[in-house]
């Protein structure tokens, strides 16, 4: 009988900041002690401790210098680094693809109802000045703003709201891409009863390559909802939850840019809405992309 593929995980790249830090490393090459330590939000004396384990196994090579007359270190991936890396990534692609795909659908819908998360838009300045651009802008007709928040470079939730299932594996996701900020934005329509008719929840980031969005498109289930009108893209059409009779995700990839629109509602209104929606999103990110 074949190993299931979590016996295949290594125990020593698995753990959380450590697979971030060689994920890191590995999209840029070489990634200083300071960069290392604000992208996965660690202390310095958590993050010393991680690449230590790394060193003393031989999965990265630290280096510390003089620069400007200022200390600096370094850190890159050893060839074993990098064989231990693919094989981390091998084995958990095995292990998702092993779940059956509507488990992991629901799971990763899951992850989107940001929708769900407020009740009125959040004041104050955004954390990234040009991260409102990622996310289209003009509101559903019959549709009022819910949310508008920006998303560092932490994946770091907006104050007063809290975990939802799955968040914790989205946020390691991005950020161990190099995740350089974004922004979302939902809106949502009521009915004559004041009961929640339908949403809509957008979201966009960038990563650190091109490469970036599509490995992670790639780690999804098939699309269950094709959207052929867009080449990078995962579908799917769920039940929904709560006063919600249909759930739409779409994840679509364009250049550096990753985002999802997530739809709730009847089923012909989600299907139609969130189709429109992601097409939208598609041509805005493609125009940035076009227009850095």
């Amino acid at each position: 009988m074949a190993d299931h593929p979590a016996r295949l995980l290594d125990d020593v790249a698995h753990q959380r900041v450590r697979l971030g830090i060689l994920a890191i490393v590995a999209s840029r090459g070489r990634v200083g002690f300071t960069t290392l330590r604000d992208t996965l939000g660690q202390p310095d004396s958590g993050l010393s401790r991680h690449l230590r384990v790394l060193e003393t196994n031989g999965l990265v090579a630290i280096d510390k210098v003089i620069e400007d007359r200022h200390p600096k270190t370094w850190v890159t991936l050893t060839d074993a680094g990098w064989t231990t890396l693919n094989a981390e990534l091998s084995a958990l692609r095995e292990l998702i693809s092993s779940i059956s795909s509507d488990s992991v659908d629901v799971a990763r819908a899951a992850t989107m109802f940001a929708i769900l998360l407020g009740d009125r838009p959040k004041s104050g300045a955004s954390r990234l000045t040009h991260s409102s651009d990622l996310v289209i802008s003009d509101v559903p007709a019959g549709f009022s703003l819910l949310r508008d928040d920006a998303i560092d470079h932490n994946f770091a939730l907006p104050d007063g709201v809290a975990e939802w299932d799955g968040y914790r594996a989205l946020a390691l996701a991005l950020r161990s891409h190099d995740l350089r900020g974004g922004h979302q934005r939902s809106w949502l329509r009521h009915d004559d009863a004041g009961q929640r008719e339908s949403g809509v929840y957008v979201m966009a980031v960038e990563l650190g390559s091109d490469a970036a969005p599509l490995a992670i498109l790639d780690t999804f289930a098939p699309s269950t909802a094709p959207l052929p009108q867009i080449p990078d893209v995962r579908g799917y059409l769920l039940a929904g939850t709560g006063n919600f009779a249909a759930t739409s995700v779409y994840w679509l990839a364009v250049g550096r840019y990753l985002a999802c629109v997530t739809t709730q509602g009847n089923q012909s209104i989600t299907t139609e809405l969130g189709m429109t929606t992601a097409i939208a999103q598609h041509r805005l990110l493609e125009q940035l992309e076009a227009n850095p």
